[in-house]
C-alpha cells in the first residue's frame, strides 16, 4: 500500500521539482496529488483517501478541513521553524529524505492499520551488557555494529540504557529523536514501523541509529513494559537485519521476556580481578535460576574481553561461557580510534551467521 500524498503549494517551479524528485527515489512507496488552486485540492480530498496533506503557508487552510485520520503540515520557507497555527511545519528547503520522512512521521501518527508490514520478518537481536563497570561495553557494541553493517547487514545501533548517548559514537541528518519514539510509544496511536522508519538516522559507516533524546528522565521514564513493546516492534517490523541492543546489565532484564527475542547475549569483562568476581557471582546465580526454570538464558550468553591486560587480566575460567576473544586496552586513543582498531580484529565471525 502506498501513501497516498496531497500538496497545495502556490510555486508550480517548486512543485515540480518535489513532485520529481519524489517520483525519482519513492515511486513505489507514495502516490503524489498536487495543487495550486486551494478550492481544487480540497474538493480533491473529500473523493480520494489521502493520508497526507501538505499546504504552503500562504493558504489559510487548516486541520479542521482534512478528512479523519489525514496528516497535515505546512510547508514552510524557514529551517528553524518546527510548527505553524499550532500545526507541523516542514522547511520545503531541505534534502528530499528528510521530507520523506516527515511524511512517514505524520502518516504513522494516523494510520488506521497499526500492524503494517509486520509479516516481512523478523530481525535477530544481540545483546550486550557488562556486569562490570567501565569495561567498554558500548564501544564494544558500537564495533560489532558496525561490523555488521560493513558485512552487508542492515544493523541497528539500539541504546536502552539510562544514561546512554548514541551521538558519541554516531552521526546523521534528521530532525526527530529517541524522544518522538518514546512519544509514540506512550501515545499507543502511532504505526510503529512507520515510526521507527520516519525517525531512525543512518551513520555513514552505514549503522542506523536513533538520536538520544534531550533528557535521559525520559529514558527512564519508560515502563518495563513499554521497553518490551519497542523491541517486539523493532524485531518485528522488517526494517533491520540485525539489532545490536545495548543495554544496563541487571538481573531482573536478564530474568525478563525480553530475553526470549534475543539470540545471543553478549558480556564485556576487563579481566580483572574484581570484574571476574562479579562476573562469577552473576553466573552463579544465573544457574541457581536455570535449575529454578526461572531463566533461560545460558546458551545464549558469550564473553568479550577488552581493555584486557597480560599483566593483570585473566580469563574468567568458566567452560559453558563461550568466547569471543579479546582486545588490549588501547592508550590515549579517542573513541573512533579505539574502535578502529577494535574492527580489526578476529573477534566477530562467530556471531556472523
Amino acid at each position: 500500500m502506498k501513501i497516498r500524498i496531497a500538496i497545495l503549494e502556490q510555486d508550480k517551479n517548486y512543485l515540480q521539482r518535489l513532485l520529481s524528485a519524489f517520483e525519482t527515489k519513492y515511486e513505489d512507496k507514495i502516490e503524489m496529488y498536487s495543487f495550486t488552486d486551494e478550492k481544487l485540492a480540497l474538493d480533491a480530498i473529500k473523493n480520494n483517501k489521502i493520508n497526507v496533506f501538505l499546504s504552503g503557508d500562504k493558504f489559510a487552510v487548516t486541520k479542521n478541513q482534512m478528512p479523519e485520520k489525514c496528516g497535515f503540515a505546512y510547508l514552510v520557507d524557514t529551517p528553524d521553524m518546527e510548527t505553524m497555527n499550532n500545526e507541523k511545519a516542514i522547511c520545503k528547503f531541505q534534502k528530499i529524505d528528510l521530507i520523506y520522512k516527515e511524511i512517514v512521521s505524520l502518516y504513522s501518527e494516523n494510520a488506521l492499520d497499526k500492524l503494517k508490514n509486520y509479516d516481512e520478518g523478523s530481525a535477530r537481536i544481540i545483546a550486550f551488557a557488562s556486569p562490570s563497570g567501565g569495561t567498554g561495553a558500548s564501544t564494544m557494541a558500537v564495533a560489532f555494529a558496525r561490523y555488521f553493517a560493513k558485512c552487508g547487514k542492515k544493523t541497528l545501533y539500539f541504546n536502552t540504557e539510562e544514561l546512554g548517548d548514541s551521538s558519541i559514537y554516531f552521526m546523521g541528518e534528521g530532525q526527530f529523536s529517541f524522544d518522538d519514539l518514546i512519544y509514540a510509544v506512550k501515545s499507543k496511536k502511532a504505526n510503529m514501523t512507520l515510526k521507527f522508519e520516519s525517525t531512525v538516522k543512518q551513520d555513514i559507516s552505514g549503522v542506523y541509529f536513533f538520536s538520544p533524546g534531550n533528557k535521559a528522565l525520559d529514558v527512564i521514564d519508560l515502563s518495563r513494559e513499554e521497553v518490551s513493546q519497542l523491541i517486539v516492534d523493532l524485531k518485528m517490523s522488517g526494517i533491520f537485519d540485525v539489532i545490536i541492543w545495548d543495554m544496563d546489565y541487571s538481573f531482573h532484564e536478564l530474568r525478563s521476556n525480553r530475553m526470549e527475542l534475543v539470540s545471543d547475549i553478549v558480556l564485556v569483562s576487563d579481566g580483572l580481578e574484581l570484574s571476574l568476581s562479579k562476573f562469577r557471582r552473576m553466573y552463579e546465580s544465573l544457574e541457581v535460576l536455570e535449575r529454578q526454570r526461572k531463566v533461560d538464558v545460558m546458551d545464549k550468553m558469550w564473553i568479550v574481553y577488552n581493555k584486557f591486560s597480560n599483566k593483570m587480566s585473566k580469563s574468567v575460567g568458566i567452560d559453558d561461557i563461550r568466547e569471543l576473544g579479546g582486545a588490549p586496552r588501547y592508550e590515549h586513543a579517542t573513541v573512533n580510534q579505539i574502535i578502529e582498531q577494535l574492527l580489526k580484529l578476529n573477534i566477530y565471525e562467530k556471531l556472523l551467521v
